[in-house]
Protein backbone atom coordinates (compact mmCIF):
# COMPACT_ATOMS: atom_id res chain seq x y z
CA UNK A 1 0.00 0.00 0.00
CA UNK A 2 0.96 3.67 -0.34
CA UNK A 3 1.13 3.96 3.45
CA UNK A 4 3.45 0.99 3.86
CA UNK A 5 5.70 2.34 1.11
CA UNK A 6 5.83 5.78 2.73
CA UNK A 7 6.76 4.21 6.10
CA UNK A 8 9.40 2.07 4.42
CA UNK A 9 10.91 5.14 2.80
CA UNK A 10 10.94 7.06 6.08
CA UNK A 11 12.62 4.18 7.92
CA UNK A 12 15.20 3.94 5.12
CA UNK A 13 16.14 7.58 5.80
CA UNK A 14 16.77 6.83 9.51
CA UNK A 15 18.77 3.72 8.60
CA UNK A 16 20.88 5.69 6.12
CA UNK A 17 21.57 8.37 8.76
CA UNK A 18 22.23 5.90 11.60
CA UNK A 19 25.83 6.03 12.82
CA UNK A 20 25.48 3.22 15.36
CA UNK A 21 23.85 4.51 18.56
CA UNK A 22 23.14 8.00 17.28
CA UNK A 23 21.54 9.38 14.13
CA UNK A 24 22.76 12.37 12.13
CA UNK A 25 20.07 14.86 11.03
CA UNK A 26 21.29 14.77 7.43
CA UNK A 27 24.19 12.97 5.82
CA UNK A 28 26.30 15.84 4.47
CA UNK A 29 24.73 18.95 5.93
CA UNK A 30 24.80 17.91 9.61
CA UNK A 31 27.11 14.92 10.24
CA UNK A 32 26.96 14.82 14.09
CA UNK A 33 24.35 14.32 16.81
CA UNK A 34 22.05 17.29 17.45
CA UNK A 35 20.07 17.73 20.68
CA UNK A 36 16.48 18.39 19.63
CA UNK A 37 16.87 16.40 16.41
CA UNK A 38 17.73 13.31 18.42
CA UNK A 39 14.66 13.72 20.61
CA UNK A 40 12.36 13.54 17.58
CA UNK A 41 14.50 10.83 15.99
CA UNK A 42 14.11 8.62 19.09
CA UNK A 43 10.33 8.74 18.60
CA UNK A 44 10.83 7.63 15.00
CA UNK A 45 12.91 4.59 15.92
CA UNK A 46 10.35 3.59 18.55
CA UNK A 47 7.46 4.01 16.08
CA UNK A 48 9.30 1.77 13.60
CA UNK A 49 9.23 -0.98 16.24
CA UNK A 50 12.83 -0.38 17.33
CA UNK A 51 12.21 0.92 20.86
CA UNK A 52 15.63 -0.10 22.11
CA UNK A 53 17.28 1.88 19.32
CA UNK A 54 15.20 4.89 20.43
CA UNK A 55 16.57 4.59 23.98
CA UNK A 56 20.09 4.32 22.57
CA UNK A 57 19.55 7.66 20.81
CA UNK A 58 18.59 9.24 24.16
CA UNK A 59 21.59 7.71 25.97
CA UNK A 60 24.02 8.90 23.29
CA UNK A 61 22.76 12.48 23.70
CA UNK A 62 22.97 12.32 27.50
CA UNK A 63 26.59 11.17 27.28
CA UNK A 64 27.38 14.70 26.09
CA UNK A 65 25.92 16.31 29.25
CA UNK A 66 28.19 18.78 31.05
CA UNK A 67 29.04 18.75 34.75
CA UNK A 68 26.89 21.87 35.26
CA UNK A 69 23.86 20.03 33.80
CA UNK A 70 23.73 21.53 30.29
CA UNK A 71 22.99 19.14 27.45
CA UNK A 72 24.83 20.65 24.47
CA UNK A 73 23.25 21.22 21.08
CA UNK A 74 25.87 19.12 19.25
CA UNK A 75 27.75 16.01 20.38
CA UNK A 76 30.79 15.27 18.21
CA UNK A 77 30.95 11.48 18.43
CA UNK A 78 33.35 11.46 15.46
CA UNK A 79 35.23 13.98 13.33
CA UNK A 80 33.64 14.93 10.00
CA UNK A 81 35.46 17.19 7.55
CA UNK A 82 32.24 18.09 5.69
CA UNK A 83 30.91 20.19 8.58
CA UNK A 84 32.29 23.42 9.87
CA UNK A 85 32.20 24.77 12.52
CA UNK A 86 33.47 21.45 13.91
CA UNK A 87 34.78 20.90 17.47
CA UNK A 88 37.73 23.31 17.02
CA UNK A 89 35.59 26.43 16.58
CA UNK A 90 34.11 25.96 20.06
CA UNK A 91 37.44 26.30 21.85
CA UNK A 92 38.03 24.99 25.36
CA UNK A 93 36.49 23.39 27.30
CA UNK A 94 34.22 22.06 24.53
CA UNK A 95 36.79 20.55 22.21
CA UNK A 96 38.98 19.16 25.02
CA UNK A 97 36.27 17.02 26.58
CA UNK A 98 36.55 13.23 26.45
CA UNK A 99 33.50 13.51 24.18
CA UNK A 100 33.76 16.87 22.39
CA UNK A 101 30.57 18.94 22.22
CA UNK A 102 29.37 22.42 21.34
CA UNK A 103 29.14 24.95 24.19
CA UNK A 104 25.47 25.96 23.90
CA UNK A 105 22.14 24.13 24.17
CA UNK A 106 18.89 23.73 22.19
CA UNK A 107 15.14 23.52 22.93
CA UNK A 108 14.76 20.85 25.66
CA UNK A 109 12.16 18.73 23.92
CA UNK A 110 14.04 15.60 25.05
CA UNK A 111 12.17 15.43 28.40
CA UNK A 112 8.74 15.38 26.76
CA UNK A 113 9.94 12.68 24.37
CA UNK A 114 11.26 10.55 27.23
CA UNK A 115 7.87 10.80 28.94
CA UNK A 116 6.14 9.66 25.75
CA UNK A 117 8.59 6.78 25.31
CA UNK A 118 8.29 5.73 28.96
CA UNK A 119 4.50 5.55 28.72
CA UNK A 120 4.80 3.51 25.54
CA UNK A 121 7.25 1.16 27.33
CA UNK A 122 4.73 0.58 30.09
CA UNK A 123 1.94 -0.18 27.64
CA UNK A 124 4.20 -2.67 25.86
CA UNK A 125 5.47 -4.21 29.09
CA UNK A 126 9.01 -2.92 28.41
CA UNK A 127 11.91 -3.00 30.84
CA UNK A 128 13.25 0.54 30.56
CA UNK A 129 11.29 2.26 33.35
CA UNK A 130 13.96 1.37 35.92
CA UNK A 131 16.61 2.97 33.72
CA UNK A 132 14.45 6.08 33.23
CA UNK A 133 14.00 6.43 37.00
CA UNK A 134 17.58 5.72 38.01
CA UNK A 135 19.66 7.38 35.29
CA UNK A 136 17.68 9.24 32.60
CA UNK A 137 15.30 11.25 34.79
CA UNK A 138 18.09 12.44 37.15
CA UNK A 139 20.10 13.65 34.12
CA UNK A 140 17.08 15.49 32.73
CA UNK A 141 16.38 17.06 36.14
CA UNK A 142 19.94 18.45 36.18
CA UNK A 143 19.35 19.86 32.68
CA UNK A 144 16.18 21.65 33.80
CA UNK A 145 17.93 22.93 36.94
CA UNK A 146 20.72 24.30 34.72
CA UNK A 147 18.19 26.29 32.68
CA UNK A 148 16.50 27.70 35.77
CA UNK A 149 19.69 28.58 37.59
CA UNK A 150 21.93 29.91 34.83
CA UNK A 151 19.46 31.16 32.25
CA UNK A 152 17.03 32.84 34.66
CA UNK A 153 19.53 34.02 37.27
CA UNK A 154 17.23 36.80 38.53
CA UNK A 155 14.14 34.58 38.62
CA UNK A 156 12.07 36.69 36.23
CA UNK A 157 10.21 33.58 35.06
CA UNK A 158 11.62 33.33 31.54
CA UNK A 159 14.91 31.71 30.52
CA UNK A 160 17.40 33.34 28.15
CA UNK A 161 19.24 32.03 25.13
CA UNK A 162 22.74 33.34 24.44
CA UNK A 163 22.88 32.48 20.74
CA UNK A 164 20.34 32.20 17.89
CA UNK A 165 21.42 28.57 17.44
CA UNK A 166 20.05 27.77 20.91
CA UNK A 167 16.53 28.51 19.68
CA UNK A 168 16.93 25.80 17.05
CA UNK A 169 15.49 28.41 14.67
CA UNK A 170 18.76 29.99 13.65
CA UNK A 171 17.85 32.88 11.33
CA UNK A 172 14.37 33.47 12.73
CA UNK A 173 13.34 37.05 11.91
CA UNK A 174 12.96 37.83 15.63
CA UNK A 175 16.76 37.68 15.99
CA UNK A 176 17.51 40.35 13.39
CA UNK A 177 17.58 43.23 15.85
CA UNK A 178 19.35 41.62 18.83
CA UNK A 179 21.87 39.98 16.47
CA UNK A 180 22.68 43.33 14.81
CA UNK A 181 23.86 44.51 18.25
CA UNK A 182 26.45 41.69 18.44
CA UNK A 183 29.80 43.17 17.44
CA UNK A 184 31.53 41.33 14.56
CA UNK A 185 35.01 40.48 15.79
CA UNK A 186 38.06 41.61 13.87
CA UNK A 187 38.99 39.07 11.19
CA UNK A 188 36.41 36.53 12.33
CA UNK A 189 35.55 35.36 8.82
CA UNK A 190 39.14 34.18 8.34
CA UNK A 191 38.80 31.88 11.35
CA UNK A 192 36.07 29.59 10.05
CA UNK A 193 34.79 28.05 6.82
CA UNK A 194 31.15 27.54 6.04
CA UNK A 195 30.32 24.18 4.53
CA UNK A 196 26.52 24.52 4.61
CA UNK A 197 26.36 26.51 1.36
CA UNK A 198 28.31 23.83 -0.53
CA UNK A 199 25.47 21.36 0.18
CA UNK A 200 22.41 23.64 -0.10
CA UNK A 201 21.73 26.67 -2.28
CA UNK A 202 22.80 29.86 -0.46
CA UNK A 203 19.39 31.47 -1.03
CA UNK A 204 17.93 28.87 1.37
CA UNK A 205 20.52 29.41 4.15
CA UNK A 206 21.46 32.22 6.61
CA UNK A 207 23.40 35.18 5.15
CA UNK A 208 27.16 35.68 5.59
CA UNK A 209 26.94 38.65 7.95
CA UNK A 210 24.66 36.65 10.26
CA UNK A 211 27.24 33.87 10.27
CA UNK A 212 30.05 36.27 11.26
CA UNK A 213 27.99 37.32 14.27
CA UNK A 214 27.17 33.70 15.15
CA UNK A 215 30.89 32.91 15.33
CA UNK A 216 31.74 36.18 17.13
CA UNK A 217 29.39 35.09 19.93
CA UNK A 218 31.17 31.73 20.29
CA UNK A 219 34.50 33.52 20.61
CA UNK A 220 33.06 35.69 23.40
CA UNK A 221 31.91 32.56 25.31
CA UNK A 222 35.28 30.84 24.82
CA UNK A 223 36.97 33.86 26.45
CA UNK A 224 35.14 33.14 29.72
CA UNK A 225 35.73 29.39 29.31
CA UNK A 226 32.00 28.76 28.79
CA UNK A 227 31.49 29.35 32.52
CA UNK A 228 27.70 29.36 32.91
CA UNK A 229 27.93 31.79 35.84
CA UNK A 230 29.94 34.33 33.82
CA UNK A 231 28.13 34.11 30.49
CA UNK A 232 25.12 36.31 31.44
CA UNK A 233 27.41 39.29 32.04
CA UNK A 234 29.52 38.59 28.94
CA UNK A 235 26.97 37.67 26.30
CA UNK A 236 26.00 40.46 23.89
CA UNK A 237 22.95 38.32 23.07
CA UNK A 238 20.53 37.56 25.93
CA UNK A 239 17.03 36.91 24.65
CA UNK A 240 13.95 35.14 26.04
CA UNK A 241 13.02 32.96 23.08
CA UNK A 242 9.33 32.14 23.02
CA UNK A 243 9.98 28.61 21.65
CA UNK A 244 12.58 27.60 24.25
CA UNK A 245 10.36 28.96 27.04
CA UNK A 246 7.20 27.20 25.82
CA UNK A 247 9.10 23.94 25.27
CA UNK A 248 10.83 24.13 28.67
CA UNK A 249 7.55 24.84 30.47
CA UNK A 250 5.98 21.85 28.74
CA UNK A 251 9.07 19.78 29.63
CA UNK A 252 8.68 20.77 33.31
CA UNK A 253 5.06 19.60 33.19
CA UNK A 254 6.05 16.32 31.56
CA UNK A 255 8.79 15.84 34.15
CA UNK A 256 6.27 16.43 36.92
CA UNK A 257 4.02 13.81 35.29
CA UNK A 258 6.91 11.30 35.26
CA UNK A 259 7.52 11.81 39.00
CA UNK A 260 3.80 11.36 39.67
CA UNK A 261 3.74 8.25 37.52
CA UNK A 262 6.66 6.67 39.37
CA UNK A 263 5.18 7.58 42.74
CA UNK A 264 1.89 5.90 41.80
CA UNK A 265 3.01 2.87 39.79
CA UNK A 266 6.61 2.24 40.89
CA UNK A 267 6.83 3.57 44.43
CA UNK A 268 9.96 1.41 44.98
CA UNK A 269 11.74 3.65 42.43
CA UNK A 270 10.45 6.92 43.90
CA UNK A 271 13.22 8.17 46.21
CA UNK A 272 12.98 10.89 48.91
CA UNK A 273 15.28 12.89 46.66
CA UNK A 274 12.68 12.76 43.89
CA UNK A 275 10.09 14.23 46.23
CA UNK A 276 12.28 17.33 46.59
CA UNK A 277 12.97 17.47 42.87
CA UNK A 278 9.27 17.22 42.14
CA UNK A 279 8.61 20.18 44.44
CA UNK A 280 11.28 22.23 42.64
CA UNK A 281 9.71 21.41 39.29
CA UNK A 282 6.30 22.56 40.60
CA UNK A 283 7.83 25.89 41.65
CA UNK A 284 9.48 26.26 38.22
CA UNK A 285 6.13 25.66 36.48
CA UNK A 286 4.50 28.37 38.55
CA UNK A 287 7.39 30.80 37.97
CA UNK A 288 7.37 30.24 34.20
CA UNK A 289 3.60 30.36 33.70
CA UNK A 290 3.66 33.79 35.27
CA UNK A 291 6.85 34.90 33.51
CA UNK A 292 5.72 33.89 30.03
CA UNK A 293 2.41 35.74 30.40
CA UNK A 294 4.13 38.85 31.79
CA UNK A 295 7.10 39.04 29.43
CA UNK A 296 6.21 37.24 26.21
CA UNK A 297 2.56 38.15 25.63
CA UNK A 298 2.31 41.05 23.17
CA UNK A 299 -1.02 42.65 23.98
CA UNK A 300 -1.23 44.89 20.93
CA UNK A 301 -0.42 42.11 18.48
CA UNK A 302 -2.45 39.47 20.31
CA UNK A 303 0.37 36.91 20.13
CA UNK A 304 3.23 35.41 22.13
CA UNK A 305 6.62 36.80 21.04
CA UNK A 306 10.26 36.73 22.12
CA UNK A 307 11.89 39.47 24.21
CA UNK A 308 15.34 41.04 24.16
CA UNK A 309 16.22 40.95 27.87
CA UNK A 310 19.20 43.29 27.42
CA UNK A 311 17.01 46.15 26.18
CA UNK A 312 13.76 44.92 27.76
CA UNK A 313 11.94 45.19 24.43
CA UNK A 314 9.61 42.67 22.87
CA UNK A 315 10.57 41.40 19.43
CA UNK A 316 7.16 41.80 17.91
CA UNK A 317 7.56 39.83 14.65
CA UNK A 318 5.17 36.89 14.84
CA UNK A 319 6.68 33.46 14.29
CA UNK A 320 5.43 29.88 14.55
CA UNK A 321 7.13 29.72 17.96
CA UNK A 322 4.28 31.83 19.39
CA UNK A 323 1.85 29.09 18.39
CA UNK A 324 3.52 26.76 20.91
CA UNK A 325 1.38 28.38 23.64
CA UNK A 326 -1.19 25.57 23.28
CA UNK A 327 1.56 22.96 23.70
CA UNK A 328 2.84 24.71 26.84
CA UNK A 329 -0.73 25.00 28.15
CA UNK A 330 0.05 28.54 29.20
CA UNK A 331 -2.62 30.72 27.75
CA UNK A 332 -5.97 31.91 29.16
CA UNK A 333 -9.16 31.79 27.09
CA UNK A 334 -8.95 35.34 25.77
CA UNK A 335 -5.30 35.02 24.69
CA UNK A 336 -5.96 31.66 23.08
CA UNK A 337 -8.85 33.16 21.12
CA UNK A 338 -6.57 35.90 19.78
CA UNK A 339 -3.73 33.53 18.86
CA UNK A 340 -6.18 31.21 17.10
CA UNK A 341 -7.63 34.13 15.13
CA UNK A 342 -4.11 35.13 14.04
CA UNK A 343 -3.27 31.59 12.88
CA UNK A 344 -6.50 31.47 10.86
CA UNK A 345 -5.34 34.64 9.07
CA UNK A 346 -2.06 32.90 8.23
CA UNK A 347 -3.99 29.94 6.85
CA UNK A 348 -5.70 32.26 4.36
CA UNK A 349 -2.34 33.56 3.13
CA UNK A 350 -0.50 30.29 2.51
CA UNK A 351 -1.36 26.86 1.14
CA UNK A 352 0.37 24.86 3.88
CA UNK A 353 0.56 25.51 7.63
CA UNK A 354 2.55 26.35 9.73
CA UNK A 355 4.87 28.94 8.15
CA UNK A 356 7.84 29.60 10.46
CA UNK A 357 7.33 33.37 10.10
CA UNK A 358 3.98 35.12 9.72
CA UNK A 359 3.15 35.44 6.01
CA UNK A 360 1.82 38.91 6.87
CA UNK A 361 5.27 40.05 8.09
CA UNK A 362 7.64 42.00 5.85
CA UNK A 363 10.41 39.54 6.81
CA UNK A 364 8.52 36.54 5.38
CA UNK A 365 10.55 34.60 2.79
CA UNK A 366 8.90 31.31 1.88
CA UNK A 367 12.14 29.57 0.85
CA UNK A 368 14.77 30.76 3.37
CA UNK A 369 15.29 28.45 6.33
CA UNK A 370 13.43 29.80 9.42
CA UNK A 371 12.04 32.94 7.76
CA UNK A 372 8.96 31.32 6.23
CA UNK A 373 9.28 27.59 5.45
CA UNK A 374 7.22 24.89 7.16
CA UNK A 375 9.14 22.57 9.50
CA UNK A 376 7.60 19.21 10.37
CA UNK A 377 8.99 19.13 13.94
CA UNK A 378 7.41 22.50 14.79
CA UNK A 379 4.17 21.39 13.12
CA UNK A 380 4.17 18.29 15.32
CA UNK A 381 4.50 20.30 18.55
CA UNK A 382 1.91 22.85 17.44
CA UNK A 383 -0.46 20.05 16.39
CA UNK A 384 -0.14 18.32 19.77
CA UNK A 385 -0.96 21.53 21.58
CA UNK A 386 -3.92 22.42 19.35
CA UNK A 387 -5.27 18.90 19.66
CA UNK A 388 -4.91 18.83 23.47
CA UNK A 389 -6.54 22.24 23.84
CA UNK A 390 -9.52 21.26 21.70
CA UNK A 391 -8.68 23.42 18.64
CA UNK A 392 -9.55 20.44 16.44
CA UNK A 393 -10.09 22.29 13.15
CA UNK A 394 -6.69 23.96 13.07
CA UNK A 395 -5.05 20.82 14.45
CA UNK A 396 -6.35 18.65 11.65
CA UNK A 397 -5.26 21.19 9.01
CA UNK A 398 -1.71 21.27 10.44
CA UNK A 399 -1.58 17.48 10.31
CA UNK A 400 -3.16 17.16 6.86
CA UNK A 401 -0.82 19.80 5.42
CA UNK A 402 2.17 17.99 6.91
CA UNK A 403 0.99 14.71 5.41
CA UNK A 404 0.58 16.38 2.03
CA UNK A 405 4.09 17.87 2.14
CA UNK A 406 5.86 14.70 3.21
CA UNK A 407 3.71 11.83 2.16
CA UNK A 408 2.32 12.40 -1.28
CA UNK A 409 5.66 13.26 -2.82
CA UNK A 410 6.51 9.92 -4.39
CA UNK A 411 9.32 9.39 -6.89
CA UNK A 412 6.75 9.33 -9.70
CA UNK A 413 5.28 12.69 -8.67
CA UNK A 414 8.66 14.35 -8.84
CA UNK A 415 9.69 13.02 -12.23
CA UNK A 416 6.30 14.00 -13.72
CA UNK A 417 6.56 17.55 -12.43
CA UNK A 418 8.80 18.57 -15.31
CA UNK A 419 11.33 20.34 -13.10
CA UNK A 420 14.44 19.04 -14.78
CA UNK A 421 16.68 20.27 -12.00
CA UNK A 422 14.75 18.34 -9.32
CA UNK A 423 14.50 15.24 -11.49
CA UNK A 424 18.17 14.43 -11.14
CA UNK A 425 17.85 14.54 -7.36
CA UNK A 426 15.12 11.94 -7.03
CA UNK A 427 16.30 9.51 -4.40
CA UNK A 428 15.25 7.64 -1.34
CA UNK A 429 13.14 9.60 1.11
CA UNK A 430 12.42 12.35 -1.35
CA UNK A 431 9.48 13.44 0.83
CA UNK A 432 11.71 13.73 3.90
CA UNK A 433 13.11 17.17 3.20
CA UNK A 434 14.45 19.51 5.89
CA UNK A 435 11.75 22.17 5.30
CA UNK A 436 9.07 23.07 2.77
CA UNK A 437 7.65 26.17 1.13
CA UNK A 438 4.28 27.02 2.70
CA UNK A 439 3.34 28.64 -0.62
CA UNK A 440 4.31 26.05 -3.25
CA UNK A 441 4.88 22.96 -1.09
CA UNK A 442 8.33 22.50 -2.62
CA UNK A 443 10.84 20.53 -0.50
CA UNK A 444 13.90 22.58 0.52
CA UNK A 445 17.19 22.35 2.44
CA UNK A 446 18.72 18.98 3.27
CA UNK A 447 17.50 15.78 1.68
CA UNK A 448 16.74 12.56 3.55
CA UNK A 449 16.22 14.60 6.72
CA UNK A 450 15.96 12.53 9.90
CA UNK A 451 13.41 14.35 12.05
CA UNK A 452 11.05 14.63 9.08
CA UNK A 453 11.36 10.87 8.54
CA UNK A 454 11.02 10.15 12.28
CA UNK A 455 7.86 12.22 12.64
CA UNK A 456 6.43 10.69 9.48
CA UNK A 457 6.74 7.35 11.30
CA UNK A 458 5.63 8.54 14.75
CA UNK A 459 2.91 10.96 13.70
CA UNK A 460 1.95 11.36 10.05
CA UNK A 461 1.72 7.71 8.98
CA UNK A 462 1.14 6.13 12.38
Amino acid sequence: SMLAAAKQRALAVLQKNDRGGYTVPSEKLYPFQWNWDSAFIALGWAAAGQRERGWEEVRALLRGQWEDGMIPHIVFHSVQPSYNPGPEIWGSPCKDRALPTSGITQPPVITSVVREMMEEEEREGGKRVVEVATSILPALYRYHAWFMRYRDPHQVGVVAITHPWESGMDNNAAWDKPLKAVPIREGVHNRYTRKDTTHVDASQRPKQEEYDRYISLLEAFAEVGYDADRIPAHSPFWVADVAVNMILLRAHKDMKAMYAYLRTHHCDLFTPNMKEEEESVERWIERMEKGINVHLWHEEGGFFVSKNLLTDEQLTVKTAAGALCYYAGVSDEEKTRRVTAELRKWAEEVTYLMPSTSPLAGEFDHRRYWRGPVWINVNYLIWRGLDEQGEKGLASKVKADSQALVGTLTDADVSKSGEGERESKVQLGVGCREYFSPVTGEGLGGDGFSWTAALALHWLFH
